[in-house]
């Protein structure tokens, strides 16, 4: 088991679709967006999650954060992003083609 706790897994899992989902629709023309799409793009994304080495490398990225800014919590989470963010657009990949999302235009 990975010393990250579940709810800090699935709020940098929560905060990277969401950016993830913001950066697409300010980039590109995205199609509609309803709660149920949205819904479905998380579920893929949180499916992809789920492997063991993604885990670890998202814990990496936490850790290596952690020890960089041990004290400012707002460069912190910058420098999370700055990580996370690609790690999350390789992982999603393809897999968000079917409603226009795909690696070319993320």
């Amino acid at each position: 088991a990975l010393p990250i706790s579940q709810a800090a897994f699935f709020s940098v899992h929560f905060q990277v679709c969401a950016l993830l989902i913001l950066t697409c629709s300010l980039t590109m023309a995205l199609p509609t967006l309803t709660p149920e799409v949205v819904a479905k793009m998380v579920d893929k994304a949180h499916e992809a999650l789920q492997d063991d080495a993604t885990k670890k490398k998202v814990q990496d990225i936490l850790d290596s954060a952690k020890e960089k800014e041990p004290e400012d919590s707002a460069k912190r989470q910058m420098l999370m992003m700055q990580e996370i963010m690609p790690l999350a657009q390789s992982i999603v990949g393809d897999s968000w083609a079917e409603w226009g999302v795909t690696g070319e235009n993320a």
